[in-house]
C-alpha cells in the first residue's frame, strides 16, 4: 500500500515537473512576446509623435496636403503601421496558449477576478475595437504574470512533494512494515 503511495506521488511529481517545465518554455515566450510588443509600441508612439510634430509644424504652402511628399504620405504611413501592429497583435495573442482562461480559473487569491477579467477582455472583445496602447502590453503582462505564478506555485507543489518523499523514505514505520 505505501509502495502504492510512492508511486502514485512520483506519478504526480513528474507530472507536475513536466508541467512546471511547459508553464516555464510558455512564461518564456511570452515574455519575449512582450518585449517585442513593447518594442513595437514604443517606436510607434516615436513615429506618431514625429508626425503629430511635422503637423504642428505645418507644411510648406508650395507643397499640397495630399502631394507624395505631404501629409497624405504620413497619414499613409501611419495606418500601414497601425495595421502591422494590430496584425502583430493578432499574431501574438494566437501565439499564446488558448488554455490560459483555465488557468486563469484556477488561480486562487484577491488577484484572480482582476486577471480572470483580463483573460475573458481578451477573449471576448475583437483587438480593433480598443486602443492599441491599452491592449498589448498590459494584456500580454497579466498573461505573463499569471503564467509566472502558476510555475511558481507548481514548483512549490513539487518542493512538497518531493520532502513528502523523502520523509516517507526515513520514516521508521517503513522498515518494520518491509520485515514483517
Amino acid at each position: 500500500e505505501l509502495q502504492l503511495e510512492k508511486e502514485r506521488v512520483n506519478a504526480a511529481a513528474l507530472r507536475v515537473r513536466l508541467r512546471a517545465g511547459e508553464v516555464e518554455a510558455m512564461s518564456k515566450v511570452a515574455s519575449e512576446k512582450y518585449e517585442a510588443g513593447e518594442r513595437a509600441l514604443l517606436e510607434a508612439h516615436q513615429v506618431q509623435s514625429e508626425h503629430q510634430a511635422r503637423l504642428r509644424q505645418g507644411h510648406p504652402p508650395s507643397q499640397p496636403p495630399f502631394s507624395p511628399g505631404g501629409r497624405g504620405q504620413e497619414h499613409l504611413s501611419l495606418a500601414q503601421q497601425r495595421l502591422q501592429l494590430d496584425r502583430e497583435l493578432d499574431r501574438i495573442q494566437q501565439d499564446l496558449p488558448s488554455g490560459l482562461v483555465g488557468l486563469l480559473s484556477r488561480l486562487q487569491g484577491p488577484a484572480a477576478p482582476s486577471l480572470s477579467a483580463v483573460g475573458t477582455l481578451a477573449t471576448t472583445s475583437p483587438p480593433c475595437s480598443q486602443p492599441l496602447a491599452s491592449l498589448g502590453p498590459s494584456h500580454l503582462h497579466a498573461k505573463l504574470v499569471l503564467l509566472r505564478h502558476t510555475a511558481e506555485q507548481d514548483r512549490d507543489f513539487l518542493e512538497n512533494e518531493q520532502f513528502f518523499l523523502e520523509t516517507l523514505k526515513k520514516a521508521p514505520y517503513n522498515m518494520t512494515s518491509h520485515s514483517a
